[in-house]
């Protein structure tokens, strides 16, 4: 059996981690111009809005994308007008190069 779709953030705050411990997701998407020319006529993928998981359209439609784990703890998110901002205000005072 196949285990069913749950919520991303099912079990956060239950004091218990299923072993192994899960890894944390960190977005970081690279696309190709003709491929974000298709992806908006791309129907959605039946469980794209159960898990709020955009890449599974990717996946449904036979395309493929890359995972990689990294050993380095993400930085801040970059999800709102006011953290690019900040991120803005943190390359500027980067030296030229």
């Amino acid at each position: 059996d196949q285990p069913g779709p749950t919520r991303s953030n099912d079990g956060i705050g239950t004091g218990t981690l299923p072993s192994p411990a899960p890894l944390r997701h960190i977005g970081i998407y690279g696309y190709r111009v003709g491929f974000l020319r298709q992806f908006p006529g791309l129907t959605p993928a039946p469980l794209e809005g159960t898990e709020a998981l955009e890449q599974l359209r990717v996946l449904w439609h036979g395309h493929r994308i890359a995972v990689h784990v990294t050993e380095h703890a993400p930085g801040s998110g970059v999800d709102t007008p006011e953290d690019l901002a900040r991120v803005r205000r943190l390359f500027d005072l980067q030296p030229p190069t």
